[in-house]
């Protein structure tokens, strides 16, 4: 079952992370060419998800069919609600599927080559020199996360820019922990996000990362699971956008 800290690989004080995990916000804006005025269209929250997959689904990959039937539930599962951001802008994720096959490269070894990849955000982090003067800079936001299949004692955990998925899942429906994941990598941002991780109602985001209950009969059956979905709040959903670091706007094309 997911614990309330598989954010940090059940161990909150040592593995939280201070660099801010969580891929970038930006407005989708329209320029008037003549008076260059600018107008708001959208928010997007994008984020690369390296998926491990190959044809039969070894060595932690997803098989191509379950591959392409995760990226859709995925995103529709982040865009069918039409949540909107502070300005009152519908917001779009925008997940950049990018697949790899584990039986050639390492996911852990993809993962740390990612690391290097950081984007400049519009948020600021104040560091102090030797002599206790005060230096803000830039707050710097990884982009990628690396989503495999592993055999593990709960149904996912995620760490840093890794997403480990129990294949066996227990009580969950395919997807289920996969999103549940993906949001603790965008709650990542330190400082920037109201989730308190040793809270329960917290954890679940009001139902889209509910980790459920098993009812089972006498013999360990399994009767009924409840409390498992993927709906959460407006309110629940600006947490997300609290943490994620934003960018300068893009200029619709």
């Amino acid at each position: 079952m997911l614990s309330p800290y598989q954010f940090a690989s059940n161990n909150p004080i040592l593995n939280v992370d201070l660099d801010g995990l969580e891929g970038v916000s930006y407005r989708v804006v329209k320029k008037d060419e003549t008076s260059g005025q600018v107008t708001a269209i959208k928010r997007v929250v994008e984020v690369n998800v390296h998926l491990a997959v190959n044809e039969k689904g070894r060595k932690g990959a997803y098989s191509i069919k379950s591959a392409e039937q995760l990226k859709t539930l995925i995103t529709a599962k982040y865009n069918d609600k039409g949540y909107l951001d502070d300005e009152g802008l519908t917001v779009e994720f925008k997940f950049n599927f990018k697949e790899f096959d584990p039986k050639t490269t390492k996911p852990t070894d993809l993962a740390r080559t990612l690391k290097s990849k950081r984007t400049p955000t519009n948020y600021s982090e104040t560091t102090w020199d030797t002599e206790g003067n005060a230096i803000v800079k830039p707050h710097e936001s990884f982009t990628d996360v690396v989503m495999w299949k592993e055999n593990i004692s709960v149904a996912g955990r995620h760490f840093l820019n890794t997403i480990r998925i129990n294949p066996k899942r227990g009580i969950y429906d395919f997807g289920h922990a996969e999103c549940h994941e993906l949001t603790h990598f965008l709650l990542m941002s330190t400082g920037r996000t109201t989730q308190t991780p040793n809270a329960i109602d917290d954890h679940s985001l009001g139902g889209w990362m509910q980790y459920g209950k098993r009812h089972t009969d006498g013999n360990g059956n399994t009767i009924m699971v409840e409390g498992v979905d993927f709906n959460f709040s407006q309110d629940a959903f600006k947490q997300i956008l609290q943490s994620v670091p934003r960018v300068d706007d893009k200029v619709q094309e």
